[in-house]
């Protein structure tokens, strides 16, 4: 897991191309862009825009991917993202090759990330997450998920 601003996002360049060409793009997206697949560069990196309502935690499960890495940016909004290794975690859902998502239940501890706009997450398959949750009462964000090939 990579927290940061857009201010240093050409840390990344060094060890990472992809990583910083995904960040890049994020930090010049207009924030009113229409949600939807946006194309980057075909299934090894595009982008999706979305829109909904943040949620408890207890509505959600924790997930994570295995042929993507998730740069995830509000666009709009405050979100609470939970974060853990996903080794040994109970499985709820196993993992579905159409979706590249699989879901674990909650573990006894995780790190919570607080993404306002301006920041950008970065997770990594081994980083079982539960994103979309609420900062205090539930709100509508906008974010866009930047999903780049491993």
């Amino acid at each position: 897991m990579i927290q940061d601003i857009f201010d240093c996002a050409g840390l990344y360049t060094c060890c990472c191309e992809k990583l910083h060409q995904a960040v890049e793009f994020a930090r010049r997206l207009p924030a009113d862009t229409l949600a939807g697949r946006i194309e980057i560069d075909g299934e090894a990196m595009f982008g999706m825009v979305s829109t909904y309502t943040t949620k408890s935690p207890e509505e959600l499960a924790f997930e994570a991917h295995r042929k993507y890495i998730d740069v995830q940016v509000l666009l709009a909004g405050r979100e609470r993202i939970d974060v853990t290794q996903r080794t040994d975690l109970p499985v709820l859902q196993p993992y579905a090759e159409n979706t590249d998502v699989l879901f674990y239940a909650s573990p006894p501890a995780f790190t919570s990330v607080l993404l306002e706009p301006g920041q950008f997450l970065v997770l990594f398959p081994q980083d079982a997450h539960r994103p979309c949750l609420a900062v205090g009462e539930p709100a509508r964000v906008r974010k866009l998920v930047v999903k780049i090939r491993v």
